[in-house]
């Protein structure tokens, strides 16, 4: 049996408004691997990274659904306001998120 991927998105959506610029987006990113997102201009490259980043936790009118997982976690904030002090979980990139939890740093997850 393989190893759980190391970040996943399961049926993931996010609406602007009422359009929807990611379509049920099922993606593994497994550990140790390079993974490449290639597309045409404005297919939706820059907000899945985003969304993964979790950058558009903080775009208003913004709406997600699906699941980010990062080990096997659940590692959005779909549904929940974003406090004033927590503003700093947010300077990481998917690269730090990434290397931080293979290395086993809890403070990411």
């Amino acid at each position: 049996m393989s190893e759980t991927p190391i970040l996943q998105s399961k049926d993931l959506h996010l609406y602007y408004g009422e359009t929807e610029a990611l379509k049920g987006i099922n993606m593994d990113i497994e550990k140790n691997e390079i993974t490449a997102l290639i597309g045409p201009s404005g297919c939706g490259k820059s907000t899945f990274l985003k969304t993964l980043d979790r950058m558009n936790d903080l775009v208003p009118n913004v709406r997600i659904t699906g699941e980010v997982l990062l080990n096997g976690e659940v590692c959005t904030m779909r549904g929940k306001k974003l406090r004033h002090g927590d503003q700093a979980a947010y300077r990481d990139t998917v690269y730090e998120v990434v290397s931080a939890a293979s290395d086993g740093d809890e403070h990411h997850s």
